[in-house]
Parts: C-alpha cells; sequence; structure tokens
C-alpha cells in the first residue's frame, strides 16, 4: 500500500495487513549504510553528514511511535476517546507534534 489511507481501505475488507514502505525504507537506508565505503569519492558527495546520520538515527524511534500510533488509530474498534490518549500521548512525548494534530478539551472517564 503506498498509503495509510489505502492500507484503512483496505483494513475494511480483510485482516491481511500490508508492509507501508516509508518504515522499510528509513531502516533500509541504515543497514545500506553500514555497507558503503564513505571513502569513495562518488558516495561521499551524495551521502550525508556523520552529524546529519546521527540526527536522523536520533529521530528514527519518533517515527516509529508516530507510525504504531497512525496504525492503531486505524484499527477496528477505536474509539475516539482512545485516538484521543494516544495522540496525546504523541503529543507529551513531542509537544511539537500538537502543531500538526491539535489539542482539543475530552473529559476522561
Amino acid at each position: 500500500m503506498r498509503t495509510l489511507t489505502q492500507s484503512a481501505k483496505l483494513r475494511t475488507k480483510t485482516q491481511l495487513r500490508p508492509v507501508i514502505r516509508q518504515g522499510v525504507e528509513v531502516d533500509r537506508y541504515f543497514k545500506l549504510l553500514e555497507l558503503m565505503d564513505a571513502s569513495d569519492d562518488d558516495l561521499a558527495d551524495l551521502m550525508p553528514s556523520p552529524a546529519c546520520n546521527r540526527r536522523l538515527r536520533a529521530l528514527l524511534p519518533d517515527l516509529k511511535k508516530v507510525e504504531s500510533v497512525s496504525k492503531a488509530i486505524q484499527g477496528e474498534d477505536v474509539s475516539l476517546l482512545d485516538a484521543r490518549v494516544w495522540l496525546d500521548g504523541l503529543i507529551s512525548i513531542k509537544p511539537y507534534y500538537a502543531r500538526f494534530i491539535g489539542t482539543i478539551s475530552l473529559p476522561y472517564n
């Protein structure tokens, strides 16, 4: 599936779950990075700097959390309260996410 929307539509028809490409590509990048020769001039021009790679590695766990919440929200039997709790959890990890997710006041009963 190319997008989460397509994946969500498929979930209404079957219990099978496709692999979403974005998560696979990020993991594949770090696996390939270990095999690349940084001393190769042709590759060195195209590769991110070591500092950039460290920042990307630091972002990877956060991206996986966002992906897992996104998949969970699209599951069956998910209430609006469940979704709000998960999204609030993301906002507590990174307050910057509030800019994209939005905040509303819900009673947690």
